[in-house]
């Protein structure tokens, strides 16, 4: 809707066209083909339309990654009453718009880890990485998110990887080991990421550990809601390889510059200003990787999980193993008590209960399931039990159609 948006777009030749969200979802359904779709977030709403807007834009980026089209978020600087499901976009830049940002965006989205790159900048996602002795803490309190990191990391090159369950307990192992680089997920019981941060910057603690945030709501002013609370950046979840590896690059950077500071200055010029912090993060985001068919089950997920192995040095088989049936025997528990906090109409409840399945379920390849978790997440701000209610039954089918077709899984790995 801006025109200044359209004349920079435009200049890059080819065809341009402007829709609405109802006329570009048409649009796709009929068949007409795109090469790239930019959809704006910059919309000032309030919480009820947010959410309902949300929904409706999180349908039309699914439908562009259906068919194959490359999706940018125009998301505006230091608005948290936005939409900004950034989990499915290939790319984002901020508003208002620069035309160096949008190239690089468009870049991004189109080529991927094969953007075009200065000779000097740090290497690409897909070259090797070297052994390191850096300590690594990830705190998240889902089991099967808990091995997914412990073995990604481990398969970068990270041999010192350690787990806990929530804040508290990064508090406590800090007290007794040096970690480098922290991974808290900003959802955690008893103290969630962002308390421990702002306990873990009080501390005044020297070397400073870098802190990366880990989500997997992606909503509105998450980023610069993590960044404001001290940590150094921010990564979505379920984690992919690809940004993982630049995070870890952006950490490396950091810890390095702090190293190298005069002792005496070392606090001040150790780490990038917030607006530094929320620049470089935002640009390089996540590159969502798009289910081949609406299939129940996306089994390149499963594959990635084969080829992280485990640490002992099997083929990865078991962990397949191991992750299904975790994730089997935890769903049912969590979605009962997802139907209990709804019945006492304890909508944050539910929403944390719902929030831990999502990349769960993301990271086994779950797509229905992550759909309709996303969509009871959205719902449930609206606070409305007969559409929570809705939205939770959907939850439910979508799991119990999962189960034989994880079971199938299962029984190949067996």
């Amino acid at each position: 809707n801006c025109p200044r948006r359209s004349r920079l777009i435009s200049r890059w030749g080819g065809t341009f066209v402007r829709a609405s969200i109802t006329d570009a979802s048409d649009r796709l359904r009929r068949g007409e083909v795109f090469d790239l779709s930019i959809v704006d977030h910059s919309r000032n709403l309030d919480e009820r339309a947010a959410a309902v807007s949300e929904t409706a834009l999180r349908a039309l980026k699914e439908r562009c990654m259906e068919k194959r089209v490359p999706v940018i978020s125009l998301r505006p600087i230091a608005s948290r009453n936005v939409v900004a499901t950034q989990g499915i976009s290939m790319a984002s830049t901020m508003t208002p718009i620069k035309a160096a940002g949008l190239y690089q965006a468009v870049e991004r989205a189109i080529f991927g880890s094969q953007a075009r790159q200065a000779p000097q900048s740090r290497r690409t996602p897909s070259d090797p990485v070297p052994h390191s002795t850096l300590s690594v803490l990830v705190a998240e309190d889902n089991l099967v998110n808990q091995k997914v990191a412990r073995l990604t990391l481990r398969s970068l090159g990270f041999a010192n990887v350690d787990v806990v369950s929530n804040g508290r307990e990064v508090l406590k192992a800090l007290a007794t080991q040096k970690y480098e680089i922290l991974f808290l997920d900003i959802h955690m019981p008893e103290m969630d990421g962002l308390e421990a941060t702002k306990a873990i910057r009080a501390e005044g603690r020297t070397p400073r550990p870098w802190i990366v945030a880990l989500t997997a709501s992606a909503m509105a002013g998450d980023r610069e809601m993590c960044l404001n609370a001290g940590m150094d950046d921010y990564l979505a979840k379920p984690l992919q390889r690809d940004a993982l590896i630049l995070v870890l690059d952006r950490a490396k950077e950091g810890i390095a510059k702090q190293a190298s500071a005069p002792e005496s200055g070392r606090t001040a010029t150790s780490f990038l200003s917030g607006a530094q912090r929320r620049s470089q993060a935002i640009s390089a985001p996540p590159r969502a990787v798009a289910p081949a068919s609406p299939a129940i089950i996306d089994t390149r997920a499963l594959e990635r999980l084969r080829g992280l192995g485990l640490p002992t040095g099997s083929s990865g088989s078991d962990l397949v193993t191991e992750l299904v049936d975790g994730f089997l025997r935890e769903v049912p528990d969590k979605l009962n008590r997802i139907g209990k906090a709804l019945a006492e109409e304890d909508f944050l409840k539910a929403h944390r209960f719902t929030h831990s399945l999502v990349s769960a379920a993301g990271n086994l390849g779950v797509v229905g399931v992550v759909k309709a978790a996303r969509t009871l997440e959205s719902v449930l701000r609206l606070k409305s039990p007969e559409d929570c209610e809705h939205a939770y039954l959907a939850l439910k089918h979508e799991f119990d159609l999962a189960v034989p077709e994880l079971a199938r899984e299962r029984q190949k790995v067996d």
